[in-house]
């Protein structure tokens, strides 16, 4: 390998390092969620909101691990997954996103919503 590519190569890498510490940083935030899973009794509860996939994709979690997990799907429709100490507990499948609030995703029929602020 020449030393022009070995001082290439070098900068590429040295330029992915670079971006990717800037996307990780300005990924996380700290949120408030709002989590109704059907029950008529919403949980309020600090969590880190974590984009992913560039599509407007997240994840809200709580401080005891406890994840909700939004992929996008389509532009306002997506698919919520649960998780706990990273394992899978629960898909309530294809979410929408809200109309009169866009802070929240609901589940067909209503039933479970998650607002992230």
């Amino acid at each position: 390998m020449t030393n022009k590519a070995k001082i290439l190569m070098m900068s590429v890498v040295a330029a992915s390092l670079a971006w990717g510490i800037t996307v990780a940083q300005s990924q996380i935030k700290q949120a408030s969620c709002v989590w109704d899973n059907g029950s008529g009794a919403p949980e309020s509860y600090p969590c880190e909101f974590i984009t992913f996939n560039d599509d407007g994709s997240f994840s809200a979690i709580r401080a005891d691990s406890y994840e909700l997990m939004v992929t996008i799907e389509s532009p306002g429709v997506g698919n919520m997954q649960e998780y706990a100490d990273g394992r899978a507990l629960l898909d309530f499948g294809r979410v929408y996103r809200s109309a009169s609030d866009p802070a929240c995703w609901v589940t067909e029929g209503d039933a479970e919503r998650l607002c992230v602020y």
